[in-house]
């Protein structure tokens, strides 16, 4: 089992993106698509795919309203992994950096 395949075993955003025409089923291209909210530019807006895993980071990020389908907008990050300052409506919150890892998110264009 390569890294990949590992890190996206149990994504629920993998048959969300299957359900596209344009994703091929049985692949791991589609999940490529998503991205870590880490990778997010400052300011930047997005639409979390997914969160990963089932315990209670997950629970947590629910909690906070970070759920598949939500926006969100990443207002700063502190340097060498430190926490993500994210913003969701009005609510400001910030995340560590291992459990921003887990939030897959697509890019939203500015337009």
């Amino acid at each position: 089992m390569t890294a990949v395949s590992r890190f996206f075993k149990r994504c629920a955003g993998c048959a969300a993106h299957l359900r596209r025409k344009s994703c091929a089923p049985g692949t791991l291209k589609p999940c490529l698509k998503s991205v870590s909210v880490t990778r997010i530019a400052n300011g930047g807006s997005a639409r979390v795919v997914c969160v990963q895993g089932d315990g209670r980071a997950a629970k947590q990020l629910a909690a906070m309203g970070i759920v598949p389908g939500a926006t969100i907008v990443k207002k700063g990050a502190s340097l060498l992994r430190g926490p993500i300052l994210l913003t969701k409506g009005s609510t400001q919150f910030a995340i560590g950096y291992d459990m921003a890892l887990r939030v897959l998110v697509d890019k939203i264009d500015k337009q």
